[in-house]
């Protein structure tokens, strides 16, 4: 999975767009989202990071969630990432917009469950 010293990198030379396109297309495997941020300027910060709780997900099993899913997929692609974080194994992180004060987690939100699974206040 990508590293945050990759993304570092590639914020360091100004090209966090060019990662997080190569990202969505590719092992992030959300290319809708590639597509929709794409079709208007965009300004980037980061990588930074954030308390859990200043952040909502976009996508869970709740009731008036925007991106519902089943609670079995859900928590089984929740499960299978805190799995992972477990043995040692590196998240990428969320890519989220800021609107209106919101910030609205836009790509990781399983991750988001796993962490919040965990335990771990900040990503």
């Amino acid at each position: 999975m990508a590293t945050i010293e990759e993304i570092i990198t590639y914020a360091q030379n100004g090209q966090i767009e060019s990662w997080i396109d190569t990202f969505l297309r590719a092992e992030g495997n959300n290319v809708l989202l590639a597509d929709g941020l794409k079709k208007y300027p965009r300004y980037w910060l980061g990588p930074v990071q954030i308390l859990l709780e200043k952040m909502t997900r976009c996508c869970g099993p709740e009731e008036g969630i925007e991106y519902r899913e089943s609670s079995a997929v859900w928590s089984s692609r929740v499960e299978a990432l805190v799995q992972h974080i477990r043995s040692d194994g590196q998240l990428p992180p969320f890519i989220v917009a800021y609107d209106k004060g919101i910030l609205s987690v836009r790509d990781g939100n399983h991750r988001y469950g796993a962490y919040e699974k965990k335990g771990q206040k900040k990503h």
